[in-house]
């Protein structure tokens, strides 16, 4: 109740909105939180990010603002104009407009110097959107039995005794904004429950690769150097016999190495080579 969401915006699935207000041009990606949160326009919110107002103290984000997948934002906190809050981030305090922010907690880094005019906001991805022909969001396979919870939207190449997990979000196709869009899983490669794949810019897991429960992959972001962040693809591999923890945050372009690990609760946002043990930017 007293929710608002003004023309041209973009609310993914799987995402929950509390006495909250949204502004026109906006994208909100997959399983965001956004509770007593009022967002500006042209704002760009990402996966499993989540603003967690109250009624006292509402969070605020100001138009243009990019806020980044599994982003977590307190209550009282005010997101400034065209400011932008890392993948991953823990933030207490306000974030000054035209600021890049991020760790855990989060400080300010550096100043954003672009213009921003919005001049190519989410309309040319919705327009792509809404023109390409229907998919079904219920399988992976054929055979696969509907999960009420899950989503998917992929041109999927699946080797043999690939398990999905339960409420899993799976996407990414060539007819999308980018021609490398889609999803490539080698055989024995286990996707955890409530994983989060978007795989828009070209997402490709090698065999027996494990994705524990609540990975988030993005295969995409927005070049914050140029006016209108316009979508840009980031493509991630993941090399055979790689394991990838709880929690884990995967931000492309990136490369995992055969072998490696990935700490539960990472961010991971550089390659990481084969064998190697990776804590990610936070650890």
């Amino acid at each position: 109740m007293g929710d608002l969401f003004q023309g041209s915006s973009w609310l993914r699935h799987g995402t929950i909105v509390d006495r909250s207000t949204v502004g026109s041009r906006t994208f909100t990606g997959f399983h965001v939180v956004l509770r007593y949160a009022d967002v500006g326009s042209g704002a760009q919110i990402a996966a499993r990010a989540q603003l967690l107002g109250t009624a006292a103290r509402r969070v605020t984000v100001g138009d243009g603002a990019w806020i980044g997948a599994g982003a977590r934002i307190h209550p009282g906190v005010r997101i400034g104009e065209h400011a932008i809050v890392g993948a991953g981030s823990d933030v207490h305090e306000d974030v000054p407009a035209h600021t890049i922010s991020y760790g855990r907690p989060a400080t300010a880094r550096a100043t954003v110097t672009t213009r921003f005019d919005q001049g190519d906001g989410i309309e040319g991805v919705l327009a792509l959107v809404r023109k390409r022909q229907e998919r079904d969001t219920t399988r992976l396979a054929p055979d696969r039995p509907a999960d009420p919870e899950a989503f998917f939207d992929c041109a999927a190449d699946l080797g043999q005794d690939v398990s999905v997990g339960r409420a899993a979000v799976v996407i990414g196709r060539p007819d999308g904004p980018s021609p490398q869009g889609g999803v490539s899983v080698g055989d024995r490669t286990r996707l955890g429950d409530h994983l989060v794949a978007e795989g828009g810019g070209g997402l490709t897991i090698g065999p027996d690769v494990t994705l524990a429960e609540w990975v988030t992959v993005t295969t995409s972001t927005h070049d914050h150097r140029t006016a209108g962040r316009p979508w840009t693809a980031a493509p991630v591999h993941i090399a055979a016999g790689a394991s990838i923890g709880a929690g884990a945050t995967l931000v492309g372009p990136l490369r995992i190495g055969a072998g490696a690990t990935i700490a539960p609760g990472a961010v991971v946002t550089r390659d990481v080579a084969p064998g190697e043990h990776s804590k990610g930017v936070f650890g």
